[in-house]
């Protein structure tokens, strides 16, 4: 059962503001291992939210995929300071159509 807990993953220019209010921030750099590692210990310890930058998901579709069909913890990505590259809006139209059978947000 998760307990709560709400963590940050990303470059540290991007998650440095989510530290400012309070979050738990993972700084890591583009090292995929570094990030998967990050992934697997923050769901270990039980966070039920973990936000990551759409920068550090990327290579990450294994452990994203994976945590995506447990209920916990809820793996959100988010723009770093570079801007969005489109992924959260991706997934959310995902699991839109997977929970409702269609797609609601009139998609391409």
């Amino acid at each position: 059962m998760a307990k709560g807990k709400i963590a940050v993953i990303g470059d540290k220019e991007s998650i440095i503001a989510f530290k400012a209010v309070g979050m738990e921030t993972f700084p890591v750099e583009k090292d995929k291992d570094e990030i998967r590692k990050t992934l697997r210990r923050l769901a270990n310890e039980e966070y039920s939210v973990i936000f990551i930058t759409e920068e550090a998901c990327e290579g990450q579709d294994e452990i994203l995929e994976r945590f995506m069909a447990q209920p916990f913890p809820s793996i959100i990505p988010i723009p770093s300071s570079n801007g969005t590259m489109g992924l959260g809006m991706t997934n959310l139209k995902r699991n839109i159509e997977k929970a409702i059978g269609a797609d609601i947000l009139l998609g391409e």
